[in-house]
């Protein structure tokens, strides 16, 4: 059950920083491997060019109308797929971005979610986690040398069924955001034509999920989960990225510390 929360980690990809605050655009790209670009160094006067990347894998997705009405002020939704449990299940992530602030407003699931497990089922009867207090992404404008943190909690409720008995489990999450502009300086990106001036955020992200049940089923699951990474029913998992921003056009392109990037083309 708790590897539903995992996977919203693991399942990130920030495509919707863009300069475009419209709903029901798609959003095109290419991804690079892993050695193609460096991880930036702290400078107030770097020079990248990436021109001549190769752009052959393509990405895509689309910023779509908010439709779920529990994220209060969500300006828009993108939405992923990831394994669990070997099925597939969606995930809509609700974000509010406007000229000050881009803030992510929590996960959705959908409702009546069913899986399962070495024996033990569940069911999510209502998949929105709802993030209180927001968690911040970016503050606009941006500024070299400019840091926030941010924390946020979310939860998410389960009905588990094992031996024959319905077991209620809930998963917290506890994320924290923290901020830093560590570059600023020019780019050249294959996609887009001259130099732009650039402003690069390093971004972490660190969750920390716990699952409590029933006493006298705690151990049980307990056991269950620490093939998954977990101990006595809590992991914590970290995720920093590199957000490459162009005033006018948004962040174009999203580098992560395992060396692949997402760029965002023609904004």
């Amino acid at each position: 059950m708790a590897i539903v929360a995992a996977s919203i980690v693991s399942c990130k990809k920030d495509d919707g920083g863009n300069g475009n605050t419209s709903v029901n655009v798609p959003i095109t790209g290419y991804k690079l491997d892993s050695g193609i670009i460096s991880i930036p160094s702290a400078s107030a006067s770097l020079a990248l060019d990436y021109s001549n990347a190769n752009t052959a894998k393509v990405w895509n997705d689309t910023q779509r109308i908010a439709t779920n009405p529990s994220f209060v002020g969500a300006t828009y939704m993108t939405s992923a797929s990831t394994s669990l449990l070997g099925q597939t299940i969606g995930i809509s992530t609700y974000y509010k971005k406007d000229a000050t602030i881009w803030n992510e407003l929590g996960d959705d699931f959908g409702n009546n979610v069913n899986l399962s497990l070495a024996g033990i089922s569940a069911t999510i009867a209502n998949g929105a986690m709802v993030k209180n207090p927001v968690l911040k992404l970016a503050n606009f404008p941006l500024n070299y040398n400019d840091s926030f943190q941010s924390n946020a909690s979310s939860s998410l409720n389960l009905n588990a069924t094992y031996g024959g008995a319905t077991i209620p489990v809930t998963v917290n999450l506890a994320t924290t955001g923290k901020s830093k502009n560590i570059a600023t300086g020019t780019l050249k990106l294959n996609g887009y034509s001259g130099t732009m001036n650039v402003v690069i955020q390093k971004y972490t992200r660190t969750v920390a999920t716990s699952v409590s049940t029933n006493p006298l089923f705690q151990s049980t699951l307990n056991g269950l989960l620490n093939s998954y990474g977990f101990t006595n029913g809590q992991q914590t998992v970290t995720l920093t990225e590199y957000r490459y921003w162009v005033n006018s056009k948004g962040f174009v392109m999203t580098l992560y510390a395992n060396g692949q990037a997402y760029v965002t083309a023609g904004l």
